[in-house]
């Protein structure tokens, strides 16, 4: 779902309109919800990315944004044709530099924000293999959808409605959405760490998808019991 259904889902749940669940105040929770979401996981499988570059004989750093793709957030992994690099700290590669200028094929990696820089400095180029994590997208962006499988979406609509009724001073009804959203939001965390394809679908836990009925139709029957 994007934004826009979403705040339809939380309105006729609500009994509500845009005056009592403004557009900005739904926006500002779905917002919410989706950073939240984002940081409870360090390494989501579905942002994982590997790509092939090139070295360039005597530089040993290249910036993330030069990569493609140039969302690039952190490298975890990299290789060159004959060998995996392995991993050095800042304080490592500043020793190993201080005292030697060595150019050759590289052997190790350190990142140091949005930089990878290898040693020894490439004396030649070689092809460098890296594999790492995207950064998210923002969200919401006009009719976009959040850049998370889609099982997730019913987790956004229950945060925006427990918010919503924490708005209103409905204690319980808040109680109740934010225990959905903590449930709802783990399964599917769950689901995805374990390598498992995401249902293509809404999925809330302990209730079962029906085909053949809308979004809005299934996100109300699970929500009103």
């Amino acid at each position: 779902m994007n934004l826009g259904e979403m705040m339809t889902v939380v309105r006729d749940q609500a009994q509500t309109d845009s005056v009592d669940a403004p557009d900005g105040l739904l926006t500002f929770y779905a917002r919410s919800a989706y950073q939240d979401i984002q940081s409870r996981v360090s390494q989501w499988p579905h942002l994982r990315e590997s790509f092939v570059t090139s070295t360039v004989a005597g530089t040993p750093n290249y910036a993330f944004a030069t990569f493609a793709p140039n969302t690039m957030e952190y490298i975890v992994s990299a290789t060159v044709p004959d060998h995996v690099l392995y991993p050095m700290s800042r304080d490592e590669y500043r020793a190993v530099t201080r005292s030697s200028t060595s150019t050759g094929n590289p052997t190790h990696y350190m990142v140091d924000g949005d930089v990878i820089w290898l040693w020894p400095t490439p004396a030649a180029a070689v092809a460098l293999s890296l594999s790492g994590y995207v950064a998210f997208t923002d969200w919401p962006s006009g009719s976009a959808e959040p850049n998370l499988p889609r099982g997730f979406d019913s987790a956004i609509v229950f945060f925006m409605m427990a918010r919503y009724y924490q708005s209103q001073e409905d204690v319980e009804l808040y109680q109740q959405y934010m225990r959905d959203y903590e449930a709802t939001m783990q399964n599917q965390i769950d689901r995805a760490m374990r390598g498992n394809d995401i249902f293509m679908g809404p999925s809330i836990k302990g209730s079962g998808y029906s085909a053949g009925i809308s979004e809005n139709q299934w996100m109300r029957r699970n929500v009103e019991g």
